[in-house]
């Protein structure tokens, strides 16, 4: 959908221009995806959920935007897992079968799969947004595998200085620095 920047006030044209610029992501597209998910409305509420605002993330948003800009910004092997369906519709092949893994300095403790959830995905999402507004970047933290340092024999605690690195095949990786508490 070819939309023109005119068709938009020049306020929420602006704000759509200066996230384009901030993010990465083409002008066009997020001009489009507001007037699909908000007719350009800053004040707009979804009806699905709790969502207000331009981008209300209710179409693909979050998935069609990393297929498209992820490769510009540093993630085309996470838009490559994306793909787009004869319908239009973006997904990730079976989401509830994804490896999930945690390490501490090199050392993997746990090891999981997106199967063994309680909870599937969509349910997990569709809950959340019920209560309040997801935005992008938002983690939705439900739990972990099996092998929490407390399980351990004998039981390991984080400690200052380790490197947890933690993933989900196919979706992406975290690496985070341990620090004491006031430091």
């Amino acid at each position: 959908m070819l939309v023109q920047p005119n068709s938009a006030p020049p306020q929420v044209a602006g704000a759509i221009r200066q996230a384009a610029s901030s993010t990465g992501a083409s002008f066009g597209y997020l001009l489009a995806t507001a007037q699909i998910e908000s007719n350009f409305n800053p004040q707009a509420q979804a009806s699905t959920s709790s969502a207000q605002g331009l981008f209300q993330f209710i179409d693909q948003t979050w998935l069609a935007t990393m297929k498209e800009a992820g490769p510009k910004l540093g993630l085309g092997n996470f838009a490559a897992n994306i793909s787009r369906q004869a319908d239009g519709r973006y997904e990730v092949p079976d989401p509830h079968a994804l490896g999930m893994w945690l390490e501490v300095d090199g050392k993997r403790y746990q090891n999981g799969n997106s199967g063994n959830m309680i909870f599937r995905i969509p349910f997990l999402i569709s809950y959340l947004s019920a209560m309040m507004s997801l935005q992008p970047g938002d983690i939705i933290s439900t739990g972990t595998p099996a092998g929490v340092g407390l399980g351990q024999k004998p039981p390991v605690y984080l400690r200052a200085g380790n490197v947890i690195r933690l993933g989900i095949d196919k979706l992406g990786e975290q690496r985070q620095v341990v620090r004491a508490y006031g430091a």
